[in-house]
């Protein structure tokens, strides 16, 4: 049997599981008293398969990853540049991060100054992520024009 038709058939399984427990968390999401029971049932058990597909993916990966890695050591370095790049972008959003607590108009404290670095840290880095994606799509873009 050939890899794409067992691909498929995993593909379509965990199709036919998706949509059983989307079946489960939309029958039984009615707004009756007795029927949070069965929702929360529903839905605990929808979180706890995307969870296990989740950990599989990773797993997956880690595996292809580390044998690919086996099989061609000289994409090690190229690998381990591109980490290394990647980390030292997420110090660089980590320095531009503001730790200020968020406070409501209430003067309520939301968010403390530890969680508010951890978000601010995590926006700055996608969007230098982001500007760096898009100018390689604008790069690219006029490499293709002037060809």
């Amino acid at each position: 049997m050939k890899v794409s038709k067992i691909l498929k058939a995993v593909s379509f399984v965990i199709a036919v599981i998706a949509v059983y427990f989307f079946v489960q968390v939309s029958t039984n999401g009615d707004g009756v008293e007795g029927d949070v029971e069965a929702l929360n049932s529903a839905v605990a058990g929808f979180i706890s398969f995307t969870n296990i597909l989740l950990y599989l993916t990773a797993i997956i990966i880690i595996v292809f990853v580390v044998l690919d890695i086996v099989k061609h050591p000289a994409k090690l370095k190229k690998s381990l540049i591109g980490l290394g790049i990647f980390v030292a972008l997420y110090f660089v959003a980590y320095a531009l991060a503001g730790d200020g607590e968020v406070v409501t108009s209430d003067k309520v404290i939301k968010a403390g100054s530890d969680l508010s670095k951890k978000v601010s840290t995590g926006i700055i880095f996608s969007a230098i992520l982001g500007v760096i994606a898009f100018g390689g799509f604008i790069v690219d873009s006029v490499k293709s024009l002037i060809k």
